[in-house]
């Protein structure tokens, strides 16, 4: 019984599947005839009433015509150049995924333009697809001759705003900006970003052409401009490029007071002119607006450039260089830079450097800047041989800079050389440090001389020849290397280290 009913249920469906277009077919006949009938009735009787009666099948028919016959006869490329349009209107909203859709159909369609597979590489890398993204841009933007100027910058810029970058992605960085001033020679991007890049890398003489071109457009580069100029050793361009620089971020920041970026370009400028007076009273009324701590930094920066103007050998000089620096302190104890200035001004022994080391116990006192102030006294003291003062200024700062490299790699040389040293915990505290910083000469030769008072004669030859060009003029580096050519065996080049050693301290006696 059910399979009988099922069976008429099964023939039923080709009618059922049929029947819509049974019925179109019977209303388009009955469509067609009536407007055919009611045009055959016009024309025979020539009774307008009759045509007006068919009038509505008449419009209907004239407009299903047009619609059908511009659809035929539509260019292909309209509909590409429509599927184009609405995915990059997608892109700028970025509604990529969608804009995906648009654009992968345009391709479809046969749309090959530079252009469109441009923004493709956009949403691909948007939608975290990577393999396409991979396959568009070494289509736009290959290694070895460029194609696509927008690609090529695209690309350039990826690689430069890496966190980590490697040199080899340095150089296609530089090889893709490269390629867009090759395709477009006035790219203000490209000139800017290699100028930059040439600047940073200490190659002055290559950044100056492309920063005169991105700073013609741009006038906020005009400080970078000046100091490649000055680093070119073209002091009277570097001037004028200065100036120019000053007058933009001056007036910029008396327009927009809370622009601390301006406010603080502005300070620059005027460090790199030499007017360090007026660059910290910018800074200062920066200060009075809002409490930030970029001119804290700045400001302290700005003495100790003023600082460095005086010379050490002149005792007024020093007094000057030691009241801008206890200046720099009060403006950012945390400055480093301050320890490399002030240690020389302490090792004079006269009334400058009387008045130096009151300045930090005071500062002390009062509870301020107590890391560095520390740090500066225990240093002062290791060197005169206060074995205890050492002891306590160095404990000290390193608990109140636990971070600071400097403090542990001073108190690390302190532990090393002390006449009880601890050479477990001195290694303790310089191992982190290299970890962070693993270039770092100093700290490099510190981790070498405890090795040698563990007797790992190899290992600390590798840490005092890695820093040996940035201590060349060190009797005890040398005195280190000897000790440790003699234990290995190599004793023509443990006589070498010890001539230079005892050379060293002959002339400096």
């Amino acid at each position: 019984m059910k399979l009988r009913k099922f069976k008429r249920i099964v023939k039923k469906i080709p009618r059922l599947l049929l029947r819509p277009f049974v019925l179109a077919g019977r209303a388009s006949n009955f469509f067609l005839g009536f407007l055919f009938r009611t045009l055959y009735s016009y024309l025979t009787s020539r009774r307008f009433r009759l045509l007006l009666y068919g009038s509505p099948a008449l419009i209907t028919f004239l407009l299903a015509s047009y619609v059908f016959a511009s659809c035929m006869l539509r260019p292909a490329g309209f509909i590409v150049e429509q599927y184009k349009t609405a995915g990059r209107h997608a892109v700028s909203n970025e509604q990529y995924e969608i804009a995906k859709l648009y654009l992968q159909r345009a391709v479809e369609l046969g749309l090959q333009d530079t252009e469109t597979l441009f923004d493709m590489a956009k949403t691909a890398e948007k939608t975290n697809d990577l393999l396409r993204l991979q396959a568009i841009m070494q289509q736009l933007a290959p290694d070895d001759h460029p194609v696509h100027a927008p690609s090529h910058l695209w690309k350039a810029t990826g690689l430069l705003t890496k966190k980590e970058r490697t040199q080899e992605e340095l150089k296609q960085a530089i090889i893709q900006l490269e390629y867009v001033l090759k395709l477009r020679p006035q790219n203000t991007n490209a000139h800017m970003l290699l100028g930059e890049l040439y600047l940073q890398m200490r190659l002055f003489r290559d950044a100056v052409p492309h920063l005169v071109v991105a700073a013609s457009q741009r006038p906020e580069l005009a400080l970078s401009l000046a100091k490649a100029y000055k680093y070119s050793g073209e002091t009277t361009k570097a001037t004028s490029a200065g100036k120019v620089a000053e007058a933009y971020y001056s007036r910029r920041s008396i327009n927009h007071p809370y622009d601390h970026n301006a406010r603080l370009k502005w300070a620059d400028s005027l460090m790199f002119l030499e007017r360090y007076k007026e660059a910290t009273q910018v800074l200062n009324d920066g200060i009075k607006l809002e409490d930030d701590k970029r001119f804290h930094f700045g400001l302290a920066r700005t003495y100790i450039a003023w600082s460095d103007s005086f010379e050490l050998n002149s005792d007024k000089q020093r007094q000057q260089k030691l009241q801008l620096l206890t200046a720099g302190l009060h403006a950012n104890p945390n400055e480093m830079l301050l320890f490399d200035r002030l240690m020389p001004i302490l090792s004079y022994k006269d009334e400058t450097s009387e008045e130096a080391e009151q300045f930090l116990l005071d500062t002390i006192s009062k509870g301020q800047a107590p890391g560095i102030c520390h740090l500066l006294l225990g240093s002062n003291a290791f060197l005169n041989k206060n074995i205890e003062q050492a002891d306590f200024h160095l404990e000290q700062a390193i608990k109140h800079m636990p971070a600071a490299p400097i403090v542990a790699n001073n108190l690390a040389w302190y532990l090393t050389f002390a006449d009880n040293p601890d050479l477990n915990r001195a290694m303790s505290l310089i191992e982190p440090v290299i970890m962070q910083f693993p270039d770092g000469h100093e700290y490099r030769e510190t981790r070498g001389q405890i090795l040698l008072r563990q007797g790992k004669w190899q290992e600390a030859i590798s840490d005092l020849e890695y820093a040996l060009p940035q201590c060349l003029n060190r009797p005890q580096t040398h005195d280190a290397l000897s000790i440790a050519y003699e234990k290995i065996g190599s004793k023509q080049l443990a006589r070498h280290h010890r001539a230079l050693c005892d050379q060293l301290i002959k002339s400096s006696e």
